[in-house]
């Protein structure tokens, strides 16, 4: 996490956010995985089941509706999310099918802050601080 630090003293203002806790979803909460693709379940084609069979897509839409609009609010260039979340996966998320099997795809926030215009970076590319610095500092 010394990138972190680094972004901080640069003069980044780094605004930490949960969006599976902002839908409404406890900590721990269940493993969930989504049964479409992200845009399709933002369309309402599809859902979000937990490892109960508990359909949890209200949750994840309205989180990643919150991530959005944080993210508008404070006039976001870029977010750091979480990798192989069902929420903020950008590379990868689990295939919905509790078989730990990874697809190429989109978590729900990631597909709305992606949608949003945003430059999305994994976690394990805070190594690339230099172009996270680039993006956040040209202006």
């Amino acid at each position: 996490m010394a990138s972190v630090k680094k972004l901080v003293d640069a003069g980044a203002f780094i605004l930490p956010i949960c969006p599976e806790q902002m839908g409404g979803m406890p900590t721990p909460r269940v493993p969930s995985e989504l049964q479409n693709t992200a845009a399709e379940i933002f369309e309402g084609k599809g859902r979000i089941l937990n490892r109960n069979g508990e359909d949890v897509t209200g949750c994840f839409l309205k989180g990643a509706r919150e991530a959005a609009y944080l993210a508008q609010m404070f006039s976001a260039k870029l977010a750091v999310l979480k990798s192989k979340s069902p929420s903020c996966g950008i590379k990868k998320i689990y295939d919905g099918n509790f078989s730990g099997r990874l697809i190429e795809s989109r978590g729900m926030t990631a597909q709305a802050l992606y949608d949003s215009g945003l430059r999305l970076f994994d976690e394990k590319d805070l190594d690339e601080t230099e172009e996270i610095e680039h993006l956040l500092f040209q202006f």
